[in-house]
């Protein structure tokens, strides 16, 4: 990649390693929040050819933030896609982030209540 395509491809890069330091910034508000985790989400799949490790952590950031904002629809498809990426990067096998992470898409709310690893 030379010239033009490098240009806008360092630019992207650019942008995600800004994006990901802004999407942990607990002041924010969840919109905000969320616009950017999308925006993440967008250079990940366009630059990064969807790196199950990046999408993984946007989508982890989507699904706190989206719990944050008491939208529970929006959690459990966020959660959903990061154990997705999850899988797609470190293989499906025991595991309990993945066993964690599998009870917080049935019932994201298990989250805050700090009971995850109940059955």
């Amino acid at each position: 990649m030379t010239g033009r395509a490098q240009a806008a491809s360092d630019k992207l890069r650019a942008e995600l390693r800004r994006l990901d330091g802004e999407i942990v910034d607990g002041t924010q508000s969840p919109e905000k929040a969320l616009i950017k985790v999308n925006r993440a989400l967008d250079i990940v799949r366009e630059e990064l050819g969807g790196d199950p490790v990046w999408s993984k952590r946007a989508y982890y950031d989507g699904f706190q933030w989206a719990l944050g904002a008491g939208n529970i629809k929006l959690a459990k498809s966020f959660m959903n896609s990061a154990i997705e990426s999850m899988i797609a990067g470190e293989g499906d096998y025991p595991d309990e982030q993945l066993s964690t992470w599998r009870k917080w898409a049935v019932d994201p709310l298990l989250k805050l209540a700090g009971s995850a690893r109940a059955s």
